[in-house]
């Protein structure tokens, strides 16, 4: 066989090196080869919840550089940039999902990674975030934002995609979407297209279904989302049948039920009284009466003696506070006129004990708006469905022994109410988005019922106040509202300077009721003091407060309100006469940053929240170093856009520094 001898490779490299060393000189110059520059490997997933398939992925990077790729079945592709260009903006079209042509053009951000390797996944989720980035950063939108960004522009992006991803965390958990466990970054997380197990590809397909059935493209979704729309939430399940008997009219409060025999209709008439909302124990639960009258005349009424103020079915005798649940349904104007009870074997009636016997009801709640003891704050209301077994006692046994039985044959009675305190009816409408800097954290950690046990001086008796947080931030104290849509006032935060840290519920109303609830840097719940009545109560004297466990990570969350207004911009500054550009900086971590006067988020002082509930929609962000006599005050507006910057540096007459966009 014949085999080639390596003889002449051999001798051309001979004759290579000797070339070499020839074009050293004589002079014992030489020629140094560069080593190759270090290229970084970008992946990624491109998926809608199934994999986009055979995809073209395009990288612009710095420097003018860029790279291609095609996405595989499972919606995996790869490319390899120089890791001196990145950030790299990257952009898949075209493809299959499913089969289908994938109409859509989806954008991610291969930010540096660890070592040589990045990932940037290609999915509706991770378009949202770097939209929203892309939007603070520059005012621009994705496409534009592909075509011409600067280097600069794509590091300004990045810089402030943290803070996207975390808004955009918010956004889909108050839309009501189950996120994946942990931190969350659809950018770099591991998905599996079509995985049926996979948390980012249950989210995926949720958000997809929930743009289906809104009837709304993926595009016409982003656009209201940087809007400041929220995501689109999904579709509520469909509400249960309504109960046998006659329809209550969606326009009036009021009862419909029916018994074996018979179907009633209670109406409320517009303008007149009827539903009658009795005092209840102060514990979140209120005792309902329907009177007699009707638009037909009267033919009957339910009570309900209390109402749990919470979602649900519940039974009769059932605790809500410090009651049990019963009801009470009577029937006039019927042949042989009869009343009837169900209720719980503690009544008081003597009459009604004998009643008692083999009774069940059960009450289901569909709507309980915002309210408790007596009151139904607004003009909300409370709607729910009932069940009775009812007894009918017997008009024809009136004597003793026999076979006589003192009741008559058990008797179904179904229906549907709906009551609030104005006795007038008016369909809700959702109140628009609110953006807000402590709004999410009153969400999340602050919402919730308290007790504050306080005392006008340390040593003397400790009386009891009731305060509670609504989910959007709204406050009520002693059963009155404080701080809401309709009682204007601001919620101020204290920073991370001190042994602890404050929230104040302060109404705009001069010499109001206030209550400030504090938090120990270990959680500790530690409340600070209430004003009611025209005196001031000191509640850290005292101990005895209840409060909701969230709380303990109050403070932890003070930094994250901050940390979500993470912006880069540059500002027009004002010192001593002298105009010069400066860049402002807020981290994601809630430090803060005006030219070179900066701060970290330990030194943040205050957050002054007017969006929610003031007049005046503005917010301030404030970070101090006192013992350098150094200050930052940020404001921004409703749109929590960056309206004006003012900072010390010193007592001097040029050491303050004023700035605006």
């Amino acid at each position: 066989m014949y085999r080639p001898t390596r003889k002449p490779l051999v001798h051309s490299l001979l004759l290579l090196a000797s070339a070499a060393l020839a074009a050293c000189g004589s002079n014992g110059d030489y020629v140094e080869l560069s080593p190759p520059a270090p290229s970084t490997t970008v992946s990624g997933v491109a998926a809608t919840g199934a994999a986009i398939s055979g995809g073209n992925v395009a990288l612009r990077c710095g420097g003018g550089l860029g790279a291609n790729a095609v996405s595989g079945a499972d919606g995996r592709w790869s490319a390899s940039v120089p890791s001196a260009s990145l950030p790299c903006a990257v952009r898949i079209s075209g493809g299959t999902v499913g089969g289908v042509a994938n109409a859509s053009v989806f954008y991610s951000l291969a930010r540096a990674g660890s070592g040589t390797a990045s990932t940037a996944n290609l999915t509706p989720i991770s378009d949202l975030a770097l939209a929203a980035a892309v939007n603070s950063a520059t005012g621009s939108v994705l496409e534009a934002w592909y075509a011409s960004a600067t280097d600069a522009q794509r590091q300004q992006v990045a810089d402030g995609l943290a803070a996207a991803i975390a808004n955009l965390r918010t956004a889909f958990t108050d839309a009501g979407y189950t996120l994946p466990a942990g931190d969350f970054d659809p950018f770099t997380a591991a998905i599996v297209a079509g995985g049926a197990t996979d948390a980012y590809d249950q989210l995926l397909e949720a958000y997809r279904q929930a743009l289906d059935d809104a009837g709304r493209s993926y595009e016409t979704g982003r656009s209201s989302y940087t809007g400041g729309g929220g995501v689109t939430a999904p579709m509520d399940p469909e509400e249960p049948e309504p109960p046998v008997g006659t329809p209550l009219p969606d326009d009036k409060l009021g009862v419909s039920f029916t018994d074996a025999s018979a179907a009633h209709l209670w109406l409320q008439p517009d303008g007149q009284g009827g539903v009658s909302v009795l005092d209840g124990e102060g514990d979140g639960k209120i005792a309902v009466n329907m009177g007699d009258r009707t638009d037909g005349g009267p033919d009957g009424s339910v009570q309900f003696n209390t109402i749990p103020n919470k979602l649900g079915t519940f039974a009769c005798g059932d605790a809500v506070g410090t009651s049990k649940l019963h009801m009470q349904v009577t029937f006039n104007g019927i042949t042989n006129p009869r009343k009837t009870y169900v209720s719980f074997g503690d009544a008081a009636d003597p009459d009604q004990r004998p009643l008692l016997e083999g009774y069940s009801c059960s009450l289901t709640l569909t709507h309980v708006g915002a309210f408790e003891s007596r009151y139904i704050y607004n003009d909300d209301y409370v709607e729910g469905t009932f069940t009775a077994k009812l007894r009918q006692r017997s008009q024809e046994c009136t004597g003793e022994g026999g076979t006589c039985q003192p009741f008559k044959d058990l008797v179904i009675s179904t229906g549907k109410f709906r009551i609030n305190k104005a006795g007038r009816y008016t369909p809700p409408t959702p109140p628009p988005a609110a953006k807000s800097v402590l709004g999410p954290m009153l969400k999340r950690v602050v919402a919730g019922d308290y007790v504050l046990k306080c005392s006008t001086s340390q040593g003397q008796p400790a009386q009891s106040f009731n305060f509670s947080v609504a989910q959007d931030g709204s406050s009520s104290f002693n059963g009155a509202a404080l701080v809401d849509a309709t009682h204007p006032g601001t919620i101020k935060s204290d920073g991370d300077q001190s042994s602890f840290t404050t929230l104040a519920f302060t109404p705009a109303a001069s010499n109001s009721d206030y209550v400030v609830i504090g938090f120990k840097k270990d959680g500790t719940f530690y409340p600070n003091s209430v004003r009611s009545g025209g005196s001031v109560y000191q509640c850290y004297f005292n101990t005895g407060h209840t409060a909701p466990a969230t709380t303990s990570a109050a403070i932890d969350n003070i930094r994250v309100a901050a940390g979500n207004l993470a912006r880069t911009e540059t500002l027009n500054c004002t010192q001593g006469g002298a105009t010069a550009a400066r860049t402002l900086t807020i981290a994601s971590d809630g430090s803060a940053q005006l030219g070179d006067l900066a701060f970290t988020s330990g030194q943040l002082y205050t957050i002054t929240d007017g969006l929610l509930f003031a007049t005046v929609k503005k917010a301030t962000l404030s970070w101090s170093q006192p013992s350098a006599f150094r200050s930052l005050a940020v404001e921004v507006n409703a749109d929590l856009k960056t309206t004006g910057v003012l900072a010390g540096v010193g007592l001097g007459p040029n050491d303050a520094i004023s700035c605006t966009p």
